[in-house]
């Protein structure tokens, strides 16, 4: 890890140079790979999300009460209790889903070295010793984002909330592959991608609107195509990555296992 950070310091001392359109292109051309692989994973955990949030509200709730619960319910404007239980449970899911999202950069990751890789490979997070610092990490940041957003709409200032929201979750889209690739501690892949990202605002800022915007397309073919179309965002993601820390991603084996802190 340490030497990770020696790297990572050095590119943060000299800089470092992104090419927009050679990004572009080798995020297109990744894509292209793993667009049918992730698309189907996304449609498969909505479906099962689905199915488990419904069991469990009929579990609970009558079916004729459904209407009246969904349009009462504000976490904002309940009490500091449900306040807290709220930005708890949704920080707790953040960290559970975290090691998935984990799994979609590797098979980015092993696509992209032309390594056979499959759906499986987007839960190979839970079994690691990884799986501690992503939860930590997306724990923390969600517990940050929502807590700070739903104080801010709280206090009447919803557009401030959302602003921050965009921001934390621009200066940090670089923690999960930090964790997985370059092996660091949540808390350490939160701050230097922070100290990263300060780097090369504007053109990482760039390069995400479009990526985004791409993968918007798929709303066009019934909303469905969105599950194809979103990969390219992560595909972007990783090519930033890739070409910030290309040492990092090269390493002989960068999942490996047994890795401690």
């Amino acid at each position: 890890m340490e030497n990770h950070k020696n790297l990572i310091d050095k590119i943060l001392e000299n800089g470092y140079e992104l090419d927009f359109s050679k990004l572009f292109e080798k995020a297109f051309e990744n894509y292209k790979k793993v667009a049918v692989i992730i698309g189907l994973l996304f449609i498969i955990i909505t479906i099962i999300t689905v199915i488990v949030t419904f069991s469990t509200i009929i579990m609970f709730v009558e079916l004729d009460d459904l209407e009246n619960i969904a349009t009462s319910i504000n976490p904002i404007y309940e009490s500091t209790t449900s306040m807290m239980i709220y930005i708890f449970g949704i920080s707790l899911i953040s960290g559970l889903a975290s090691p998935m999202t984990a799994g979609l950069f590797k098979i980015i990751h092993l696509a992209e070295k032309n390594n056979p890789f499959s759906i499986g490979n987007a839960f190979d997070y839970y079994k690691t010793n990884h799986f501690l610092q992503l939860f930590s990490a997306a724990f923390i940041l969600s517990f940050i984002g929502i807590g700070v957003t739903t104080l801010l709409e709280y206090n009447g200032v919803q557009i401030y909330g959302t602003l921050f929201s965009l921001l934390l979750s621009f200066f940090t889209f670089l923690t999960i592959p930090l964790i997985i690739f370059s092996n660091l501690s949540g808390t350490d892949a939160i701050h230097y991608s922070i100290q990263l990202v300060i780097k090369q605002p504007l053109i990482i800022l760039g390069l995400l609107v479009v990526s985004i915007l791409l993968s918007m397309v798929g709303f066009i073919a019934f909303c469905i195509g969105i599950f194809f179309t979103l990969p390219f965002y992560y595909s972007m993601i990783y090519m930033i990555y890739d070409a910030i820390l290309p040492d990092s991603s090269k390493e002989e084996n960068p999942f490996k296992e047994n890795q401690s802190y």
